[in-house]
């Protein structure tokens, strides 16, 4: 399987320059552009790259307990690059910068999206964290700090875990998604879909850029969906 995703991440590199738009988070200074240097560098490492991402979406997918066997069939697609990324010819790894992979994978008849983001760590190598599942716009500190208040309601969307210990190891926002944005692209909304403890809940979330290069949130609807 990993040799599937070595081909797939090399045919992506190639055409990184001609096609490559990054995903823009709001929240997040952002940078419109892939330098040479980087671009090598995905290059170079593809192989490790890769691995990430296939690991990534085991991991996540592994809470939504499915009843199947297919294989992981993974499709790169953008990178966002939310701070500059700075090299050092001493060094292996990038000494500056942060960006996020965003890739697609299908599996058992759906196609999800995933999030993987990446933090320079002073030419070692780059801190990695795995972020909610779908298309969100939030930044991964903004999607942190939300479901810090979404698991706040968790009794109310989740009545049949039984302990906290149960909620932890089920949780999952396994889809999210834009579904209104202002005309200043300061404000938007978006939907997560969520799931625990065999049970779906829908929460309906507003966000807003404070201009101060940070942002809030405000829990809107939220509600029980069934129980598998």
């Amino acid at each position: 399987m990993l040799g599937l995703l070595k081909l797939n991440f090399s045919k992506f590199i190639i055409i990184l320059t001609a096609v490559l738009l990054p995903h823009i988070a709001l929240g997040c200074s952002t940078y419109d552009y892939l330098t040479k240097e980087f671009e090598l560098y995905l290059e170079n490492n593809y192989q490790g790259i890769a691995k990430r991402l296939y690991d990534n979406a085991v991991e996540s997918t592994a809470k939504l307990n499915e009843e199947c066997l297919d294989k992981y069939s993974i499709a790169l697609g953008d990178i966002g690059i939310f701070e500059h990324v700075v090299f050092n010819q001493n060094k292996l790894h990038p000494v500056k910068g942060s960006w996020m992979h965003r890739y697609r994978v299908k599996r058992c008849g759906f196609d999800r999206v995933y999030n993987l983001y990446y933090f320079a760590n002073g030419g070692d190598l780059p801190k990695v964290f795995a972020g909610i599942m779908g298309e969100t716009n939030a930044s991964l500190q903004l999607t942190n700090d939300t479901l810090l208040a979404v698991h706040s309601i968790k009794s109310k969307l989740f009545p049949s875990c039984k302990t906290e210990e149960e909620v932890e190891q089920t949780f999952v926002v396994f889809n999210s998604k834009v579904i209104l944005f202002n005309n200043e692209k300061t404000k938007w909304s978006e939907e997560w879909d969520i799931k625990a403890c065999s049970q779906r809940a829908k929460v309906k979330i507003s966000f807003q850029l404070d201009g101060k290069g940070g942002a809030y949130y405000t829990l809107n609807e939220s509600e029980s969906i069934k129980h598998e």
